[in-house]
């Protein structure tokens, strides 16, 4: 940790893993049955602590700071949230008087079954109707977020990233939070939590909805608010946006232009790589600059393409568990049930050279979300952050790459590490490190921090503005084929409303006839009987 001030924290984000497999055998990570907002933490303590790692702990450091300071207020941006520990302690906070909650209602936390309605009615009744909004954005509030302040309602520090306040986010998914003691940093969140809070309205049908307009007509959703201008021992040079925008162009673009003018690499670890916008165009076109190392892990390995110098695909690797074919003395692994594991957002950009810079945040660095949600993103220009969040990408992508090899592995040909003799493989792992005509190639050469050979160093101008069109054309069609569909099923939908109508109506008619029939036949009957 290189400032006084600014701490970012990772969770483990190994649950299929050896090391988890050895440690816990695979157990799970609540208890059976169904799932509860209250269930008891304690014997899962050991796990948790383990899988949430540095995370886990700024977390719950940080709550318990809002909870020692009795005078402290606290505001807190919900999304998703099946914690006891965590509901339990927002709860205590509430009854006391001193929280104010947003929570999300997207669909997902709405349905039948969904631990956050519980959670939603417990921090509700601890902390009083007035003071919990239960809404969204366009789509989504999508923070997850604490902010503290003093007695008066002062600013003080702030957590925030990429972690949700649940079970899965925290034991499960990569995930990375930033804890930030600063008081200018943590006003800016409290602002944008007093203008969605105080301007949430209620629609025709009474569901609570936040009101995106008058968020993104805010002056902390214009683009990116400079809170610390140098690098110095509290805080690093970084600033920060917030979202929705008006135009999403405001946040992703100078992250765009970063990772556009990157000299030695990218790396990234990215939830969802197939949105829209200027960063995940960004990404997938790195290839057209072949000075630029990159490569990255993402939930699964479609979505993002990134090629080699040589123009072969290179290496992108999705969640893959080893659950089958597991050569000795590997284990089956345990995957940890059904849902994102790779949860972080965020992209390094030459971490090593002169002006290292991460982006990270709970933003899907997609142009929609930027319009449509509640979120952050941060942009750190910082040599030692920078470094944190490359070891992470690399860690992770290691991880999941073997996984993703291991999927190609059958009974009679398991993957095997290679040997000095080993039949059929000749060639040692360490030739394509000096072969110029491969991205391990520059892999070694970017961290041994050695030159490049002459000839390797020739950069091929992209044509960004092609992509972009492209890019702006594909996301039109979707848009379009979207729409499509869903006029079709409107139409189909209304076809059947009709088609339903008009048979209960015939059904109707038909029984009105039988009654008319029968109450003659009945009134005949009557009359012969007199």
């Amino acid at each position: 940790q290189a400032h006084k001030k600014f701490h970012p924290g990772f969770t483990r984000g190994y649950i299929a893993s050896q090391a988890y497999a050895d440690k816990f055998k695979n157990k799970d990570i609540r208890p059976k049955g169904k799932k509860t907002a209250d269930f008891d933490t304690k014997p899962f303590t050991d796990q948790y602590v383990w899988l949430g790692a540095d995370a886990h702990k700024k977390l719950f450091d940080f709550i318990d700071d809002c909870e020692t300071d009795t005078t402290a207020k606290v505001d807190v941006f919900i999304y998703d949230n099946d914690h006891p520990d965590v509901i339990a302690a927002i709860c205590r906070i509430g009854k006391q008087g001193r929280l104010r909650a947003i929570i999300d209602n997207a669909p997902l936390h709405t349905k039948t079954g969904a631990v956050e309605i519980t959670a939603a009615k417990m921090i509700t009744d601890a902390a009083a109707t007035a003071n919990v909004k239960r809404g969204c954005f366009e789509r989504f509030q999508h923070n997850k977020v604490f902010i503290k302040s003093d007695k008066n309602g002062n600013a003080q520090r702030v957590f925030f990233g990429s972690m949700n306040f649940s079970i899965r986010g925290l034991y499960v998914q990569a995930n990375n939070v930033i804890v930030v003691d600063d008081p200018a940093t943590a006003q800016k969140f409290k602002d944008a939590f007093d203008n969605a809070f105080v301007n949430a309205f209620t629609t025709p049908a009474k569901k609570e909805k936040l009101n995106t307009a008058k968020f993104a007509a805010g002056d902390f959703a214009q683009g990116y608010m400079a809170l610390s201008a140098t690098d110095t021992a509290d805080l690093p040079k970084f600033s920060l946006a917030l979202s929705p925008h008006k135009d999403s162009s405001v946040s992703l673009s100078p992250m765009s232009d970063r990772i556009r003018s990157a000299t030695s690499s990218v790396l990234y670890a990215v939830m969802a790589p197939t949105g829209s916008g200027p960063v995940l165009t960004s990404l997938r076109a790195l290839a057209a600059n072949p000075i630029v190392f990159s490569y990255g892990t993402v939930e699964t390995a479609t979505g993002l393409a990134v090629q080699s110098p040589n123009g072969a695909m290179g290496d992108v690797t999705g969640f893959a568990a080893l659950t089958k074919n597991v050569p000795p003395p590997f284990t089956a692994e345990f995957a940890g049930g059904a849902g994102m594991h790779i949860h972080n957002k965020f992209v390094v950009v030459d971490f090593n050279g002169d002006n290292p810079t991460v982006f990270t945040g709970s933003s899907n660095l997609a142009a929609g979300g930027e319009q449509s949600n509640g979120d952050s993103l941060a942009m750190i220009e910082d040599a030692a952050i920078a470094n944190m969040y490359a070891i992470e990408a690399v860690s992770q992508f290691d991880h999941y790459h073997y996984r993703s090899a291991k999927k190609a592995a059958t009974k009679s040909a398991p993957l095997m590490l290679w040997f000095p003799g080993q039949p059929k493989k000749p060639s040692p792992w360490w030739k394509s490190y000096y072969d110029k005509t491969t991205i391990q190639m520059r892999d070694r050469c970017l961290f041994a921090g050695v030159s490049l050979p002459p000839g390797m160093e020739a950069v091929k101008t992209p044509d960004w503005s092609s992509l972009d069109k492209a890019a702006g054309a594909a996301a039109k069609k979707k848009k379009a084929s979207s729409k499509r569909t869903s006029s079709k099923k409107a139409s189909s939908k209304k076809t059947s409303s009709k088609k339903a109508a008009s048979k209960k109506a015939s059904k109707k008619k038909a029984t009105a006839g039988k009654k008319t029939a029968a109450k003659k036949t009945a009134k005949k009957g009557s009359s012969k009987k007199r």
